[in-house]
């Protein structure tokens, strides 16, 4: 979801064409303004990754998980799908199982419902919650499900995520997993004391998973991260930008406007820009310095 709840590019664009309506609509055309508007958005959005109060952030469970035919299938389970909670006696789920991906199939007794999501909670040793509805109430010995089981792939594939940066990658069996630098691994892994950690690196669209050879099995694998901005198609759509950055959005935007059309932009304007970027990208370089700090420990 957008984060303005009031700018649409149709009204960015308006206001950009206000404030800059020296330049003539002939000279710099509507997607023209288009295009600077989403260049300027993935600007801003890069200062303020990372910055005190970043907009971007966001968490993903990551997994590799398959189903085996030594994956234990429960049957004769029921689900709710007003609380989206599964009833067994006796699931022996814990903490450590939020997060992994389930696969839940029931008959409603009407029809027949199939869902694959998360485990999203543990409300006792009889009833647990899933991160999705599933469509319809499944009455007791009608549900059948699977927990698949946590991360044994060597790697993690982030192509799916629109990553700009990442903040840290969490196990739920080991804790923090801190990210080595690639150009050095070789010499951690064949370190004789780092038998019983873990740690990784992160490589294009990849981060690789190493651990000591007396280290735990991994757990539920959760990264967090800054993620880039959605860009819109539509005049309706709103732009992926807190409305209190609005105002820097559409004064980069009337600067851009008017190098476009070969003219000056207003000296005031260029000032006001310089200092607000200067201030954002600041607290995005401390806030930097420190994040790699703590990966380092």
């Amino acid at each position: 979801m957008a984060l303005s709840k009031l700018y649409t590019r149709l009204k960015l664009r308006s206001l950009i064409r206000e404030l800059s309506k020296e330049v003539s609509e002939d000279k710099v055309q509507d997607p023209a303004v288009n295009e600077i508007t989403d260049l300027n958005t993935l600007d801003l959005c890069e200062m303020l990754n990372g910055a005190t109060q970043p907009d971007y952030g966001r968490t993903v469970t990551l997994s590799d998980a398959a189903g085996s035919a030594g994956t234990p299938i429960i049957s004769s389970a029921a689900y709710t799908n007003s609380t989206k909670r599964v009833t067994y006696i006796g699931h022996e789920l814990t903490s450590a199982d939020i997060g992994k991906r389930i696969a839940l199939f029931g008959d409603s007794g009407i029809a027949n419902y199939m869902g694959i999501g998360t485990v999203a909670a543990i409300i006792s040793s009889s009833i647990f919650e899933v991160s999705f509805a599933l469509g319809a109430d499944i009455p007791s010995s009608s549900l059948y499900y699977v927990v698949l089981p946590a991360h044994s792939a060597e790697f993690l594939d982030l192509s799916s995520l629109k990553l700009d940066k990442i903040i840290k990658l969490v196990d739920s069996t080991h804790g923090l997993v801190p990210l080595k630098p690639a150009f050095d691994i070789e010499n951690i892994v064949n370190l004789s004391h780092n038998t019983t950690e873990v740690f990784g690196y992160h490589e294009g669209e990849y981060i690789y998973l190493k651990k000591g050879a007396t280290a735990a099995a991994w757990g539920t694998l959760t990264l967090h991260y800054y993620r880039l901005p959605d860009l819109p198609v539509n005049d309706t759509d709103y732009i992926d930008v807190k409305d209190k950055h609005i105002r820097l959005l559409v004064d980069k935007c009337v600067i851009d406007v008017f190098a476009l059309a070969k003219m000056e932009a207003p000296s005031q304007l260029r000032e006001n820009v310089d200092n607000r970027t200067q201030a954002i990208r600041q607290a995005n370089m401390d806030k930097e310095v420190l994040l790699r700090t703590k990966q380092r420990t």
